[in-house]
């Protein structure tokens, strides 16, 4: 399982002082994934290979609405 959390914030101005956006406001994510794969001998010279993947992945952008005007 992996997790993320951003959080930046673009200033702007000749002395960087205004907020010109906010980038990924608390923007937290979770990801997992499984892979298996299995191969199977059709002839003496031949293999057959299959695999399946599940990802899943959360996200929760709620930091957005705390920097909204």
């Amino acid at each position: 399982m992996k997790s993320n959390t951003w959080d930046a914030i673009m200033y702007s101005g000749m002395d960087l002082t205004k907020v010109g956006s906010f980038l990924w406001p608390d923007v937290e994510r979770d990801r997992v994934g499984v892979f298996a794969e299995t191969f199977h001998r059709i002839r003496e010279n031949m293999r057959l290979g299959g695999g399946v993947r599940y990802d899943r992945v959360e996200m929760d952008a709620t930091g957005l609405m705390r920097h909204s005007p």
